[in-house]
């Protein structure tokens, strides 16, 4: 989870995904990775998810730590 400022942002993931976003002042957004592998090399593709799909996956996922540049909003707790 990162903070943004509002403007156009680039998402993307080390095997290839990528989406692009236009943040807008005091909104969420979600994003799903779908992980695909073709032959030895693991891809990525990314879309946006609702609210209510991503209360659904949220209630049950676990916080990683992001490898973004940005602003981590907070820190996951350690397991």
């Amino acid at each position: 989870m990162v903070e943004v400022g509002p403007g156009r942002h680039r998402v993307s993931s080390p095997t290839g995904g990528v989406l692009s976003i236009d943040a807008t002042a005091d909104n969420a957004y979600f994003i799903k990775v779908h992980w695909t592998k073709l032959t030895w090399t693991p891809r990525t593709r990314m879309q946006r998810m609702g609210l209510a799909e991503a209360r659904t996956v949220i209630s049950t996922a676990q916080m990683v730590r992001s490898t973004w540049p940005g602003t981590a909003m907070r820190e996951p707790p350690d397991r």
